[in-house]
């Protein structure tokens, strides 16, 4: 029987001549993995609507085992972003946020506040004006600050994660400025007016990916860790 669910695209990977295996985080039923045939073909091609963060309404046959690769009947995209894919610096900063979102979560389960959060935070993201680039630039750092109070471990204040570090014997020198951007990020709206001075964004980028080691199995850094480092310097 099929049913339908709206899903955010993570993942998606090449799989023999034609087909595709992506990876999709939906509302109903938590994180999916799906077989499209003939997808990367002119007839039925459909990759344009698997890049990463592309919000979906799909009809799907729903993989109750949990095994194997679950099957699409419909898909369609919910929103066109009309900035994101356009932009060199949130077009990596997409790609950075969907290698996080891949090693956090893991759980085949619903879970209705976390899809809200990231499908609201997406438009958000693709909503800032291409000309405010502190905002722009500043954004994965508020991302990676909310996220872990839907994955359960945020902590109330930049004192808890300080504990953190303790208990896991790592010594963290930040000066009283940089935790006070913490706090701000951990507290704030998105996009709320928090001034972050360029030079400690690599910083606070470190400390939180740290945070997220201790807290998430098997954490490791990003690939696009780097490129993220040189952008934010």
């Amino acid at each position: 029987m099929k049913e339908k669910t709206e899903g955010i695209v993570l993942q998606t990977f090449k799989y023999g001549e034609s087909s595709i295996i992506t990876r999709i985080y939906t509302n109903v039923f938590g994180l999916q993995s799906y077989m499209l045939h003939q997808a990367r073909t002119h007839k039925g091609g459909k990759m344009a609507l698997f890049q990463p963060l592309t919000l979906l309404d799909l009809v799907v046959y729903p993989n109750k085992s949990n095994q194997g690769l679950g099957k699409i009947a419909e898909s369609r995209c919910t929103f066109l972003y009309q900035t994101i894919p356009y932009n060199y610096t949130k077009t990596t900063i997409a790609l950075f946020l969907t290698e996080i979102l891949g090693k956090c979560i893991k759980d085949q389960q619903a879970n209705n506040l976390l899809f809200d959060f990231l499908k609201n935070a997406f438009l958000i993201f693709d909503g800032i004006d291409d000309e405010n680039k502190a905002d722009t630039a500043h954004f994965h750092l508020y991302f990676l600050a909310k996220l872990p109070y839907f994955l359960g471990f945020l902590p109330a204040n930049s004192a808890e994660m300080r504990l953190q570090f303790q208990e896991n014997q790592l010594h963290c020198t930040l000066i009283a400025e940089v935790w006070e951007m913490i706090d701000n990020l951990l507290t704030n709206d998105f996009l709320a007016p928090v001034h972050i001075y360029p030079q400690f964004r690599g910083v606070l980028l470190d400390t939180l990916l740290d945070f997220y080691s201790f807290n998430i199995e098997n954490f490791t850094p990003p690939k696009s860790l780097e490129v993220m480092r040189e952008m934010n310097k």
